[in-house]
């Protein structure tokens, strides 16, 4: 023999010889034929992720967490819900005025002027018969104890602060075009000629100045400034929102 090779396999503590091979022949002597060796499959190899800190080794391998579906627990984007929750509504946005026929739309133009004087009892009417220069009464007798505040029903300016032998102190308020107040048989007079006024200002005190029986406010309204053009002024104050 020129060569010889020896393998020796320790298998349960059993020496076996398995290869001889020599010149031009092969000695197979103690191994099994070869349809009985049982092969065995190759171990999978899968890569190991790095832990976390490089230098720390991992414990007992690397866990890796699932990942979280988007819009389940976890996720902190909140865009899904911002898009559909309504928008929030600018304070400073100009919003439309309500339609006339809208109880807000009434109630603005309700009230714009007011009662000429408070806790006040009716003794006298329009157009009532009686001795009056002109046949009838000019205007609206309100009974008031003397010193009761009396204001404008409406803005406008003073035409006349003065007194006069009938009306005795009295003022005179142009509101607008053939649109006049008058108020009579004041105690005190609180504004002056040219005066601008607002409504519900106050402009005297009531009294029982002038051709009177006792104290009271006469309220007239005219559609001229000069004396005979007067107009029912309950009807007046009643359009403006005011009931006598």
């Amino acid at each position: 023999m020129t060569a010889v090779a020896v393998a020796i396999a320790l298998v349960t503590g059993t020496v076996t010889a398995f290869a001889l091979s020599g010149g031009d022949r092969t000695v197979t002597d103690g191994l099994p034929p070869a349809s009985t060796v049982t092969t065995f499959p190759a171990f999978p190899t899968a890569s190991v992720m790095p832990p976390a800190n490089a230098d720390e080794e991992p414990d007992g391998g690397v866990i890796v967490a699932p990942d979280l579906p988007t819009g389940e627990e976890g996720d902190t984007d909140s865009g899904a819900d911002a898009a559909s929750a309504p928008p929030e509504e600018d304070p400073t946005t100009e919003q439309p005025d309500a339609p006339a026929s809208s109880p807000a739309a009434r109630q603005r133009t309700a009230g714009t002027a007011t009662a000429p004087v408070q806790g006040y009892v009716i003794t006298a009417t329009y157009a009532q018969s009686g001795n009056w220069s002109t046949g009838h009464h000019t205007g609206v007798d309100l009974a008031v104890p003397v010193g009761t505040p009396v204001v404008a029903v409406r803005p406008g300016m003073v035409l006349m602060s003065a007194t006069d032998a009938s009306y005795g102190n009295y003022v005179l308020i142009k509101h607008a075009e053939h649109e006049y107040t008058l108020y009579a048989h004041l105690s005190q007079l609180g504004v002056k000629q040219g005066a601008v006024v607002s409504g519900g200002q106050r402009i005297g005190f009531s009294g029982a100045t002038g051709n009177v029986t006792g104290p009271h406010l006469h309220f007239e309204v005219r559609t001229e400034p000069v004396f005979g053009s007067d107009i029912d002024p309950v009807a007046y104050l009643a359009a403006h929102g005011v009931r006598l």
